[in-house]
């Protein structure tokens, strides 16, 4: 076996002083030290012997052509580089293999076996300087030579690499015989990126990741994100410089985004402003237009740039499956937008996201994101956004099973939309606060503000806010027992539930009626509310309405001898509660745990 160490990265080792190693070991004698000659008798050598050719860190194609054996004679090359390398794959017989960052498990084993370092009594430690390596064997070699040469102990390469805007330079180890640097590696296949290429690469680092659509990378580029071939990301693949972990998403790995990041300190302060402003606009473009079919009632207080292409979206679970591709995405928008202090973007993306974290159980993550836009909006946002901020963290409070919270953010919310005086801004605070007045007990006061609410939505021609409050005065009649006054008030809030695009607040006047005509013997056809509920519920993706509705649904199917309905109703309900048991309130726990009974009674 021949093998050299190309250096590229950091010093490149003369071709021709290569091939006068690998003639040596194979014992043969050029006939003059000239180029031509060199490469002639190392071809002829390796046709007569089958040698294994291993040639590490190749900066290109042209670089390692030389030194590759005679074709046909037996002999292989394994050749390796951070460039794909497309002028050897159209050779016969040669494969191309990209090679990923290791598995955390297979990282900890490679760190352990370069730096002589005993695994059971430094594994937690092992695994976080795998983690803050990114995984890549270079980086995990030069920290094991670190360690095993004594320079530092294991918790100190991990401290050491924990800043994440030093640790790059700090990957790096010179030794007698070899010097690997990471930072060098990246740089050397950065150089040979075209101007264009480059422009993008630091753009990317601004790009709040974790991730990117081909449509998003156009975009940064100053396209219209429907390109289907942009020559700048394909040089980023072709130097590696870019990975593509799923299919038409693409990321930075962690240690190649520092080094990115190192290049957005180069460029002009506004253009990188403009650069996130734009990768914002992009990201609201998409989640606005999800975020208006999964809550297509809610007000918006803020203009939004209308500079893109129309979203071919067009429904609830087509919206569902987008924000869950983006949600890392976006949260991380979030972030950069409250760091670089863009504050209509920062509310933006967190008003947009509610929807899907309130049907994907996020509560806490809605507190986090609403309790900072708050802060900042009560200094900078108009006393409609204030107020709608307000009650979308009493929304999630009241998720959360935060009673008190929940009230106190209603009543400011109230407060807010009355300084604002906008009509509809405090019918919707009324309504808001109303519903928690009713959960706790005040029905007096739940009633008054719902039957103040209920003209003045019904003369702005919000039907849907309308049929809310008709919804919750139907529950206020059933729970003092006024049948006839809840079942006017839910008749009305369904046949105004019908007229708007608002489904989820149909399902939930569905289940109401459902309870009114189960205490009043109607039990066939609250079964067919509580069936149509659930079937809303689960096109909408309300996984805790759903399998709340399934149970109350469960014992009418029974009393009317539908026994595999009921079970396979039973069934599903308990899949859902599994799927959200750690989020479970008292009274869905107390739903759970029935289900789980009527399926012990219907096995026996």
């Amino acid at each position: 076996m021949l093998r050299a160490d190309l250096n590229s990265y950091s010093g490149s080792q003369p071709v021709a002083a290569i091939l006068v190693e690998f003639l040596d070991r194979l014992m043969v004698k050029p006939a003059s030290s000239t180029m031509d000659d060199l490469v002639e008798a190392y071809v002829k050598a390796t046709s007569r012997q089958k040698v294994l050719v291993v040639l590490d860190n190749v900066r290109d194609a042209t670089q390692v052509r030389p030194l590759l054996p005679a074709q046909g004679g037996g002999s292989a090359a394994l050749v390796i580089s951070n460039d794909d390398l497309k002028g050897l794959t159209v050779r016969p017989g040669a494969r191309s293999i990209r090679l990923l960052p290791l598995a955390l498990h297979s990282a900890v084993k490679l760190l352990a076996e370069t730096g002589g370092i005993t695994i059971d009594a430094n594994l937690a430690i092992a695994r976080e300087v795998a983690e803050h390596s990114g995984c890549l064997p270079l980086a995990l070699r030069i920290i094991g030579s670190l360690v095993k040469d004594g320079s530092h102990t294991l918790l100190q390469a991990k401290t050491l690499l924990e800043g994440t805007t030093s640790r790059l330079r700090k990957l790096r180890y010179d030794s007698s015989d070899e010097r690997l640097d990471v930072e060098a590696v990246f740089a050397s296949a950065h150089q040979r990126l075209s101007d264009d290429a480059k422009g993008l690469f630091w753009r990317l680092a601004v790009h709040p990741g974790p991730t990117i659509s081909r449509s998003a990378v156009a975009v940064l580029i100053g396209g219209s994100g429907h390109e289907s071939w942009i020559q700048e990301l394909e040089e980023l693949r072709s130097a590696n410089l870019i990975e593509e972990p799923l299919e038409g998403r693409f990321a930075l790995h962690s240690l190649i985004r520092s080094y990115a990041e190192s290049h957005i300190e180069e460029q002009d302060e506004e253009e990188i402003v403009r650069t996130l402003t734009r990768c914002l606009d992009f990201l609201l473009h998409g989640a606005r237009h999800c975020d208006r079919l999964l809550s297509p009632g809610r007000p918006e207080y803020t203009e939004y740039r209308e500079e893109f292409p129309a979203s071919a979206i067009g429904d609830v679970p087509e919206a569902m499956k987008w924000f869950e591709r983006e949600y890392q995405t976006l949260a991380s928008a979030f972030t950069s937008a409250l760091r670089f202090g863009l504050h209509r973007h920062t509310r933006q993306l967190a008003l947009v996201l509610v929807p899907y974290q309130w049907r994907t159980n996020r509560h806490e993550e809605t507190v986090r994101m609403l309790t900072e836009i708050r802060d900042v909006a009560d200094g900078s946002a108009s006393f409609c956004e204030q107020s709608m901020i307000y009650r979308l963290l009493g929304g999630a409070y009241r998720s959360q099973g935060r009673p008190n919270l929940a009230m106190a953010n209603a009543e400011s919310a109230l407060r807010k939309a009355e300084e604002g005086g906008e009509p509809r801004d405090i019918s919707l605070s009324q309504n808001a606060l109303a519903i928690l007045c009713v959960e706790s007990g005040d029905y007096q006061r739940a009633q008054r503000l719902f039957e103040e609410s209920l003209p003045q939505l019904r003369g702005l021609g919000d039907l849907a806010s309308a049929a809310i409050s008709l919804h919750w005065l139907g529950q206020i009649h059933l729970d003092r027992e006024d049948f006839p006054a809840a079942r006017e008030h839910y008749d009305e809030a369904i046949d105004a539930f019908s007229q708007t695009t608002d489904m989820a607040g149909l399902a939930s006047a569905l289940y109401g009626r459902a309870l009114l005509r189960l205490a009043t013997d109607a039990g066939a056809e609250a079964m067919e509310d509580l069936r149509t509920a659930a079937e809303w519920y689960r096109h909408l993706g309300y996984t805790r309405n759903e399998a709340r509705t399934l149970a109350a649904l469960a014992p009418s199917l029974v009393a009317s001898g539908l026994i595999e309905e009921a079970r396979r109703t039973l069934t599903r309900a308990q899949a859902l509660f599994q799927t959200i048991n750690d989020t479970l309130d008292a009274e869905h726990r107390k739903s759970a745990d029935a289900v789980e009974t009527m399926l012990e009674e219907l096995a026996r």
